[in-house]
């Protein structure tokens, strides 16, 4: 009996220390035809540390699927994360085919539903998306355990520089933003092969 009691308390201890994320909301161009093949990643943090891990995981999801992915820190410092002639011009080098740009968009304590689509920051396009961003990262905070967590990921054409897929997702975290990073990421990369873009 001790044993089953055993058991029963380790499986509640695993279900309540999950990260569950679930899509809220996805929009993606119909006109958009092609998948891409080669993707720069961009983890919007003040974290560099949490920075480096969010993009790595991404890029290790994505070659899986046998896309090339570069993470940004790679090539873009801190000091050069807004400079516009230079994200644009180290894209352009590495005959990048999208971006995906990830941000925070909302962090609460408990329920409270994600914000319509029209109320996302939209932005036309990889480069504005990315220098808005970066410099709204400062009151977005750090992560704690049992935040609920609204982010927006979107996926940018770089020869149009156009949106043409956007995803906004709500991340219950009861452990730490690392633990929330790779199940995030699987279910980014689910939705993404599911409407065709990669």
């Amino acid at each position: 009996m001790k044993k089953i009691y055993g058991l029963i308390l380790i499986s509640m201890i695993l279900l309540i220390s999950c990260v569950t994320t679930e899509m809220q909301d996805v929009w993606k161009d119909e006109n958009y035809q092609s998948q891409m093949k080669k993707i720069f990643v961009i983890g919007v943090s003040k974290d560099h540390k949490i920075r480096r891990q969010f993009e790595n995981e991404f890029v290790n999801q994505l070659t899986i699927k046998k896309i090339e992915a570069i993470p940004s820190y790679t090539v873009l410092s801190p000091d050069k994360m807004l400079d516009r002639d230079t994200i644009v011009s180290k894209i352009k080098d590495m005959n990048i085919d999208g971006v995906i740009i990830t941000k925070l968009i909302k962090k609460t304590k408990g329920p409270s539903g994600p914000p319509p689509f029209q109320s996302r920051t939209y932005h036309s396009n990889y480069v504005r998306s990315h220098y808005a961003a970066f410099t709204g990262i400062g009151s977005s905070g750090s992560f704690s355990p049992a935040d609920i967590v609204i982010l927006q990921t979107d996926l940018y054409d770089t020869k149009s520089e156009a949106l043409v897929w956007s995803g906004l997702s709500e991340t219950l975290n009861q452990r730490t933003a690392s633990n929330a990073i790779k199940p995030f990421i699987e279910v980014m990369i689910q939705s993404m092969s599911k409407d065709n873009m990669i």
